[in-house]
């Protein structure tokens, strides 16, 4: 398998385990930083250079919580033109409507119920807007295992014409520890019927909480080995992981289990 890793919180990333860790494994890794503009994420991927030369440092534009966090139709055309300062990167998008609150599973069963009676007014723009990126850049995106229509409906889907690498978040985690098992079933099943008709990329995790804070993560590297395993048997190559943050504050354990699956270090 090929891999890499989202790095949301790079501000509480410890970069000298990290840089510790890969000389040891003699590993060398591709990340994304979540990054607020162009300047945010150059002044990072330069900081990170300083404490370690085995990391490729790529965007993930993000929001503040407030305008949406990450990139919808439900976004302002002023939020979504930022996307616009990343060109030439290689840049992940993440497609998910705004998010309020912390996680609860209550709370997304709701989200989701929310958003089947609501179109985002700018989804069309937002196609565009990716559109026009992906001309100088290579873009990955991520998007919700839901129906196309549903996806379309939020301004949360690309098509497979667009130039850019499509990806499916695979989070067994996020509901917790009881439903793992039947996450692990779902994405099984659909992800199988997803690859008679497209080629897609895969996220998974969770190795640490994310932005909404309560999200389930994983117990130990037992659980990311049976995602790793689901992934395999679906001859699924490409990966990606949530998250390098979350690793580099836990110990080596985690990189060796993925050193274990991986081939080579691989540009999305």
């Amino acid at each position: 398998m090929n891999f890499i890793f989202w790095c949301e919180f790079p501000g509480r990333t410890n970069w000298k385990n990290l840089a510790n860790w890969l000389e040891e494994l003699n590993l060398n890794i591709t990340i994304y930083i979540a990054c607020t503009s162009r300047q945010n994420y150059e002044w990072w991927k330069r900081e990170i250079k300083k404490t370690s030369n085995r990391i490729i440092v790529n965007a993930w534009p993000t929001l503040l919580k407030k305008d949406g966090y990450w990139f919808s139709g439900f976004v302002s055309k002023k939020n979504i033109d930022k996307l616009l300062e990343y060109q030439g990167l290689n840049v992940k998008i993440d497609l998910e409507p705004p998010f309020k609150g912390n996680y609860t599973n209550l709370r997304m069963i709701n989200y989701v119920l929310k958003y089947l009676f609501k179109k985002g007014k700018n989804n069309d723009y937002l196609l565009k807007t990716i559109k026009k990126l992906s001309k100088n850049s290579h873009i990955l995106v991520n998007m919700f295992p839901f129906p196309k229509w549903y996806l379309k409906r939020c301004g949360c889907y690309v098509p497979i014409t667009l130039k850019a690498k499509r990806q499916y978040m695979a989070y067994t985690s996020i509901p917790g520890p009881k439903l793992m098992g039947l996450m692990r079933v779902y994405d099984k099943i659909n992800f199988g019927l997803r690859k008679r008709k497209e080629k897609f990329t895969v996220s998974i995790g969770l190795i640490g909480e994310g932005i909404l804070n309560t999200e389930g993560v994983y117990k130990n590297t037992n659980d990311l080995k049976k995602d790793l395993e689901m992934v395999k048997s679906l001859k699924i190559n490409d990966v990606c992981i949530y998250s390098i943050d979350a690793i580099s504050k836990k110990n080596k354990s985690w990189l060796k289990v993925i050193k274990k699956y991986s081939t080579s270090p691989k540009q999305p």
